[in-house]
């Protein structure tokens, strides 16, 4: 525990990590964390505190698609019900802080800074004794994530996944009740090829004895599912087996989604989600399930009338940055961060019902690790004219983003822009000529970067890049 403190400044030093560390890091992660359970009274917290991590319970979430939206859903409900809730997302859209939020904050410097100093002196400590034995970014956010929650006392913690689920530092989180929201083909490298060996990778993110929530899966992955958690006593439950279990939809627009909902036994008649988006009705239901399994074992006192109200009031108030999200007027500018193919064939099929026949000008780009083609092809067949640009951050070359449009869309207009500072003004002026609606999507920080260009801020700055 006599690390010497870093003349660095802790948070800057904490963001200051390789995006992947030595191999498979589980045993890096906790080994820190062993330390947060043995400190005691002598250090800024109290005992209670520090034994937090030994008696929490947390949520955890995984899926290639929705899984950030659903955490922040199962937070605002269970923030909504009176709980002192902390929320673990990730990546960050405008500033790190955004990954830790407690009670719907992000965290202030001034909180996050004594985290991050100690995770800093943990890790160099570590990698001082282990020097080929290097932590990676992710490792260290959650472990700075943890001691930020514990130093909060906070009730519940609902943390995402970053990758997978067998090998990602949030596993290591107590907690029996888990979440797997959708699976597609991402991060073939790691994860594996086949949709079965991503869907058996995150579901390992359940511990033995746990209960696992899925979404709307193929019924054939879902018997792989089965067997590969039922010798490890996971209860699998499915939000979209139920008896009884409906989802009607009443009406969509820019603002959100109206939609009455009956999940098995619970009923919560007209339901209206704040933020809108076909599949932001599957995650509700998987938030909705998550919560309420976790509050019969956490809080049985709370009645059945109470969640649903609760329920209603929480979604209506939901705002996700980034999902179809609204970040000008005049001409309409909307951003999304969907980035697999599964996610962008949602988003445009959202898109078409709620731009009412306006005609689209999208700003394409995709992420540097990406297959362009399946990304692209659901939106190439509803735009009207394309603007190919690039993410400062992990963006792809546009070389290859306009070679595939070329092939899936030959007889649009298609020009191209180098920066995404340049696209969006282009993008602003040609649409408001033509009555246009702008739609920036293909990639998650092409999404970001243009809202911040809107707000007239320097999109390089988001990532440090």
């Amino acid at each position: 525990m006599g690390a010497v403190m870093s003349e660095r400044d802790p948070i800057e030093a904490l963001q200051d990590r390789p995006r992947f560390g030595t191999g498979i890091g589980l045993h890096r992660v906790q080994a820190a964390l062993e330390l947060l359970e043995l400190m005691d009274a002598m250090n800024a917290m109290d005992a209670r505190g520090w034994t937090w991590l030994q008696r929490h319970d947390a949520i955890k979430v995984t899926g290639s698609n929705g899984k950030g939206s659903t955490c922040t859903m199962v937070a605002t409900i269970l923030q909504h019900l009176g709980l002192r809730v902390g929320l673990y997302t990730s990546p960050h859209l405008r500033r790190f802080n955004e990954r830790i939020v407690i009670n719907g904050a992000p965290i202030a410097d001034a909180a996050l800074r004594p985290s991050a100093a100690w995770c800093v002196d943990r890790i160099d400590e570590y990698e001082r004794q282990h020097p080929e034995d290097r932590f990676g970014a992710f490792e260290a956010f959650t472990v700075a994530a943890v001691h930020a929650f514990a130093r909060a006392s906070v009730d519940v913690v609902v943390a995402e996944a970053g990758i997978g689920g067998r090998y990602d530092p949030t596993r290591l989180i107590p907690g029996p009740t888990c979440g797997l929201v959708s699976i597609d083909l991402e991060h073939t490298a790691l994860l594996g090829e086949t949709e079965e060996a991503i869907a058996l990778d995150k579901a390992d993110l359940c511990p033995p004895g746990g209960e696992l929530v899925v979404g709307s899966l193929d019924a054939g992955l879902i018997e792989r599912l089965l067997a590969h958690t039922r010798p490890r006593g996971v209860e699998l439950y499915r939000t979209d087996q139920g008896q009884g279990s409906t989802r009607t939809i009443l009406a969509q627009s820019r603002a959100g989604t109206r939609v009455r909902l009956k999940i098995d036994d619970l009923d919560l008649g007209e339901v209206c989600i704040g933020t809108p988006g076909l599949h932001q009705i599957d995650n509700a239901v998987v938030a909705v399930a998550l919560a309420r399994r976790w509050l019969r074992r956490r809080r049985p006192a709370i009645t059945t009338e109470r969640f649903v109200d609760t329920v209603r009031d929480a979604l209506a108030g939901l705002r996700l940055p980034g999902r179809l999200e609204s970040i000008r007027e005049d001409p309409p500018v909307l951003v999304d961060v969907g980035h697999t193919p599964r996610a962008v064939e949602r988003t445009a099929k959202t898109l078409q019902r709620i731009v009412a026949g306006a005609p689209i000008l999208w700003v394409a780009g995709v992420g540097a690790d990406r297959d362009p083609v399946p990304i692209l092809r659901p939106l190439a067949s509803m735009a009207q004219r394309i603007i190919v640009t690039r993410a400062h951050h992990r963006g792809a070359e546009v070389r290859g983003v306009v070679a595939a449009l070329r092939t899936l869309a030959p007889h649009l207009p298609l020009e191209v822009t180098p920066t995404v500072e340049e696209a969006l003004p282009r993008a602003i002026e040609l649409a408001r000529a033509h009555g246009m609606t702008v739609f920036v999507g293909g990639g998650l920080f092409l999404a970001m970067e243009a809202a911040a260009v809107v707000r007239g801020e320097d999109p390089r700055g988001l990532w440090g890049s």
